[in-house]
């Protein structure tokens, strides 16, 4: 588990992007990490068509975009200053690209960075432009995105829930999940959505399917677990409680202790079940994103894109990279 040392913001200088700040701020302070920020500014190909049939000495590259450029980077150099201690305060950028949320996927990526912070849109507010690029970023992204609601008012996370499918991909969520667990000392919450379908689908659930069901989940989750490399080891082990487990983190100087919980529920939506559970239940979210594009996003959607959408809590996501 690689830690958090290098914070992006992803500004776009709207409210959401200034709670953006604030989160990153408390992040740095907890991680002891740099803060940058980053601005891409759109190209305005349909701009510079439209002046195609003018007769004007302009060109977008030597005129209009220097300017654009710095008045964006004084804006942005005014945010980072004005949100982040010096303390944590890094660098401003800003660059120029056509597609907002891969720009901003590739500069995290190819700058080492290890989280991006962004602000979205809760299911209160209208969804704007702001939500669909948030959406985007979710699914290109290969750093860990956290999306942040529009509040101003940072809570204690006590306790991070991790909505885990019976699939290896789901688990990869889990070390993220560790790490932030061990540092914020919170504990974890294992919540498996059992999707129902067709008219004699029940909801009625017994202890002994839900307690099979996270057996299962510990096997499938250990068994990931092991693929883990740089000195780090995660075992889960499951305690005589029901439904109750306990994490255990080691590394080279000690081993820690994170508690856990497992929930199963039922429901007809895994989306809807979720965001009902986790209204109520969870301080922060840390979920996996296939990151699949074109007909395959659209046959499968995103039940983490839809939260991440409509959800008012603070929401991790980990898109693990393809294997070759």
């Amino acid at each position: 588990m690689k830690p958090i040392r290098k914070i992006l913001v992803a500004s776009d200088f709207s409210g959401p992007s200034n709670t953006a700040y604030l989160y990153a701020q408390e992040a740095a302070k907890v991680f002891t990490a740099t803060v940058d920020s980053l601005h891409v500014v759109p190209t305005m190909r349909y701009f510079q068509e439209s002046l195609k049939p003018m007769v004007l000495p302009l060109d977008m590259e030597k005129n209009l975009y220097p300017q654009i450029k710095t008045i964006a980077k004084n804006q942005l150099n005014e945010e980072l200053t004005s949100n982040i201690d010096e303390i944590y305060r890094g660098t401003s950028y800003v660059i120029i690209e056509r597609k907002i949320a891969q720009a901003i996927a590739d500069f995290a990526e190819k700058n080492g960075y290890d989280l991006v912070v962004i602000g979205s849109i809760g299911s209160h507010k209208s969804k704007t432009h702001r939500g669909s690029i948030a959406e985007r970023i979710v699914r290109k992204c290969s750093v860990p995105v956290f999306a942040v609601p529009n509040v101003r008012e940072v809570h204690r996370i006590n306790k991070i829930v991790i909505p885990l499918e019976l699939t290896p991909l789901s688990m990869r969520a889990i070390p993220f999940a560790v790490y932030l667990a061990k540092t914020l000392d919170a504990s974890i919450t294992f919540l498996n959505i059992i999707e129902l379908y067709g008219s004699r689908a029940t909801t009625d659930f017994n202890t002994d399917e839900a307690e099979s069901t996270f057996k299962r989940l510990i096997q499938m989750a250990n068994e990931e677990l092991e693929k883990i490399e740089g000195g780090v080891k995660i075992s889960i082990l499951q305690n005589n409680v029901v439904m109750e487990g306990t994490i255990h983190l080691h590394t080279n100087q000690r081993t820690h202790q994170i508690p856990l919980h497992c929930v199963v529920k039922k429901g007809i939506s895994a989306y809807n079940q979720i965001m009902e559970y986790a209204s109520e239940e969870a301080d922060m979210l840390v979920m996996t994103t296939h990151g699949s594009e074109g007909l395959a996003h659209f046959l499968l959607g995103s039940t983490t894109e839809k939260v991440v959408y409509n959800m008012d809590l603070p929401i991790i996501t980990i898109r693990p990279k393809k294997k070759k």
